[in-house]
């Protein structure tokens, strides 16, 4: 099972982590607000003191935190993203904006990380196209909501491309 963190356990951030738990994940969580970090405990979850120290060690982080300047807070002024280990997949869950999105995920893949940026609204039709080249990988999704991901791409070259197309009946087609 892989070493996970949850960066804020809010309503959905603790569901999240809780799943995780009883998927039988090693699921280390932070929020702002200790106290609700620490509801996990008794499910099994270790409670971080620092977004830097929950992110120690993981394969997987996920931050669902407030909003862009909260997701800021946490991954660049409180070291979420320089404690992040090459390779590292981060799951932003945040709907930021495609500005902010953007800048994340540029900022992730400088420092090696896998950017995947998933806004949790469902009910927006999106269409998400890879891209690849031997600087990486991003995909963007076109419409009212944007997604993107980054990793490194070293099979990828030539450049490739591949489409999904996803509707808000959460199928997907491939194209």
């Amino acid at each position: 099972m892989a070493r996970i963190a949850v960066l804020g356990t809010g309503i959905m951030g603790g569901a999240i982590a809780r799943n995780l738990l009883r998927a039988g994940h090693e699921v280390a969580v932070w929020n702002r607000t200790a106290e609700k970090a620490r509801t996990l405990e008794p499910d099994g979850a270790t409670v971080a003191q620092s977004p830097a120290r929950a992110i120690a060690g993981a394969e997987i982080v996920i931050t669902m935190l407030a909003d862009a300047h909260a997701v800021d807070s946490t991954m660049l002024a409180g070291g979420g993203l320089a404690a992040m280990d090459d390779g590292v997949l981060w799951i932003q869950s945040v709907t930021v904006g495609v500005a902010a999105t953007a800048r994340l995920a540029e900022l992730a893949e400088d420092r090696g990380v896998t950017f995947v940026d998933c806004s949790a609204r469902r009910d927006l039709p999106r269409t998400v196209s890879w891209s690849c080249s031997p600087r990486g990988r991003r995909r963007r999704a076109a419409g009212a909501s944007r997604c993107w991901a980054t990793s490194s791409c070293p099979s990828c070259t030539p450049p490739c491309s591949n489409s999904i197309a996803h509707s808000s009946s959460d199928t997907a087609t491939r194209t």
